[in-house]
């Protein structure tokens, strides 16, 4: 266990941005393992699942692609993680994963590190999603202890909390997430923390990958390598219980690996006048709701409030984005009752804040003639020094940085 949590992992905490980084060599390892293949799949949504089925069968030209709706935002994703490559026209499914995914769909059991012992492990998943909602209040409110197994120093580490246990900007960001992605985040964060080389993360995952081919509350027999104190985060997640040398998986581990619509939890409401209602008795959502409204009625079960530009400020002064917040309201209404009018506001209202910036620099003016106004100008442009320039004023602004040589090239030209 690293010994300073106080330090936070620089990376980002998103499964595709996580394999993407991998090195290229523990990508090749785990796309060459045909359990591990059949199980990633499921971390994909369904159009980006379907597209890789095709290329399964066959490749396809650049060209026979572009009226496919969202095809940019799949390609752009499975060229991330090194699944596809382009070799002239054509767009081909990596070889070696595309092995190992038809060697896995012939497989009848995958028992590689886990093996079923026929018995039952009772799992209470209202202890499981206590836990988790524990988590998320612990990070909402310093004041609120939790004595979970590392939990706190996974927390730090991922820079969600500072040492002295406030929230940070990252942490507000991660709040607005949906639960598949916050469990994503904590697995990942706890490989990191926990496992003390990328081999030990490549066979972490090749097991966790595994287990999602599992039945929910079924006992297995591990195989006695995966880290001892990563398996005890894990149960203190929620998402599996561990009993000596058996282990399963309950309906939180199950959610890792489900499309994001079928752990959609609906219970906002928004109406075009920038009204919100939300039905929760949920501590932690409530802290989410007050992030970005001014909440004017908070009853047990109902919060009332409105999206307001002094609010969404508030949530943009904490590092909050405005496609945060959206996606945070997608994630948590009915399909396609989001107002298109909120979202535009939100993202203007953002943009309003970003029209006025400061930077450093130095302002060259009162030029004698356009010829030389010009000349400058495009000595500053070639070498990345222009901030701003104003031809009707002839002036010119430029970076500190560029500041002497700049000087030194005009006494050239007077």
């Amino acid at each position: 266990m690293k010994s300073e949590v106080s330090q936070a992992w620089a990376y980002p905490i998103d499964i595709i941005e996580y394999f993407g980084m991998l090195p290229d060599h523990s990508k090749a390892q785990l796309y060459g393992a045909p359990i591990f293949a059949v199980s990633f799949l499921k971390i994909f949504d369904e159009k980006t699942t379907r597209f890789i089925f095709d290329l399964l069968l066959m490749s396809h030209s650049i060209s026979s692609l572009r009226d496919i709706e969202g095809i940019k935002e799949t390609l752009r994703t499975l060229l991330k993680i090194q699944m596809i490559e382009k070799k002239g026209d054509n767009i081909y499914l990596d070889a070696s994963f595309r092995r190992s995914l038809m060697e896995g769909f012939c497989i009848l059991k995958m028992e590689k590190h886990y093996k079923s012992t026929g018995k039952g492990l009772e799992i209470d998943e209202n202890e499981s999603n206590g836990k988790f909602e524990a988590i998320l209040r612990s990070i909402v409110n310093r004041e609120y202890r939790i004595q979970a197994f590392g939990i706190g120093e996974v927390l730090m580490f991922g820079g969600l909390l500072r040492k002295d246990r406030n929230i940070t900007n990252r942490g507000f960001e991660f709040l607005l997430k949906t639960k598949k992605e916050q469990l994503w985040c904590l697995v990942l964060l706890s490989l990191k923390y926990f496992l003390r080389s990328v081999e030990e993360e490549i066979y972490a995952l090749e097991a966790l990958f595994e287990l999602s081919t599992k039945t929910i509350e079924t006992a297995h027999h591990q195989d006695g390598r995966m880290d001892g104190r990563l398996l005890k985060y894990l149960e203190a997640l929620g998402i599996l219980r561990v009993c000596g040398e058996r282990l399963a998986i309950g309906r939180s581990f199950v959610q890792l690996f489900e499309a994001s619509e079928r752990n959609r939890r609906e219970f906002i409401i928004v109406e075009t006048n920038n009204k919100i209602y939300a039905y929760t008795n949920s501590e932690y959502e409530k802290s989410v709701i007050h992030l970005f409204c001014n909440v004017s009625v908070s009853l047990p079960n109902l919060i009332k409030g409105s999206i307001t530009e002094e609010s969404v400020n508030v949530a943009f002064d904490k590092g909050i984005t405005g496609k945060q917040i959206i996606h945070f309201l997608e994630a948590s209404v009915k399909p396609g009752s989001l107002p298109p009018a909120i979202t535009s506001q939100i993202m203007i209202w953002e943009s309003k804040r970003n029209r006025i910036f400061m930077v450093p620099g130095y302002i060259y003016s009162n030029f004698l003639n356009l010829s030389d106004y010009q000349r400058v100008l495009e000595f500053c442009t070639e070498r990345s020094y222009l901030i701003e320039s104003d031809v009707g004023k002839r002036m010119i602004v430029v970076k500190l940085e560029g500041h002497e040589l700049v000087r030194e090239f005009i006494k050239t030209i007077l």
